[in-house]
């Protein structure tokens, strides 16, 4: 587990602290009265120009924001590009499709023309409007942030590595790890949340996330320990 935080955190601190300085002439393809898009190659999008819309009206009604944005899009034309232009060289272990920078207001994502990662277009949409909620509604806490930004994308993850205890839980909720295992305790808690609590009141605690009172808890801990049991319960104790 420890070996696992300390190389995704170098990673992620690595593309954090990594400002792109892109290797491919970047052409602005399409303005409109929320973004700007950009891309590498001689490809059309429309369907990243109506996702991208759609879900910016979207998120922005859900969450009762101004619509005053101007966010930059940069379409990758593969994966392997997303990656090395992101963090500078290609990883394999990286399996990201996209990336969105609130500091920038900016979002990275690769072409859905790139059938080398066994995405469909469907998933590639997905990811816009993941993407598009990190600019639009970020927590610093990473099984927060992504947790949201999988649920409202419609994105499910399975966990690949379940936690041996309670204190293992802990470690997905106190340390920003983001590799595909997070990713899927990530989906789950939220799940498991909503579900408990409603959605509304999911985003009464994300605004507020160190009180666990709004979602029925006497503080971190007792969370971790109901939803620990009740994960492993729903498993069979695996």
């Amino acid at each position: 587990m420890k070996k696992i935080i300390i190389i995704t955190m170098l990673l992620m601190l690595q593309s954090v602290l990594a400002i792109p300085a892109f290797s491919q002439d970047l052409e602005l393809f399409h303005q409109d009265a929320h973004f700007d898009f950009y891309r590498e190659d001689q490809m059309d999008y429309p369907l990243y120009l109506e996702a991208f819309n759609d879900s910016y009206y979207e998120l922005c009604d859900f969450f009762d924001l101004e619509k005053n944005h101007t966010i930059k899009v940069i379409v990758f034309q593969n994966q392997k590009q997303f990656i090395e232009e992101i963090w500078g060289y290609y990883e394999p272990r990286i399996t990201s499709v996209g990336m969105g920078r609130k500091e920038e207001n900016t979002i990275f994502i690769t072409s859905y023309h790139d059938d080398t990662t066994g995405r469909d277009i469907e998933e590639y949409l997905k990811v816009a409007k993941h993407e598009l909620t990190h600019i639009l509604f970020s927590n610093e806490k990473a099984w927060l942030n992504e947790g949201i930004a999988l649920y409202l994308a419609n994105q499910y993850r399975e966990i690949l590595e379940y936690p041996k205890n309670v204190e293992d839980l802990e470690v997905y909720i106190d340390c920003n790890i983001y590799n595909k295992e997070a990713y899927g305790i990530y989906c789950w808690l939220t799940r498991f949340i909503i579900n408990k609590a409603g959605l509304d009141t999911y985003i009464d605690f994300y605004l507020d996330d160190d009180n666990w009172d709004i979602i029925g808890y006497a503080n971190k801990k007792e969370f971790c320990i109901d939803a620990y049991n009740t994960l492993i319960s729903s498993t069979g104790g695996q």
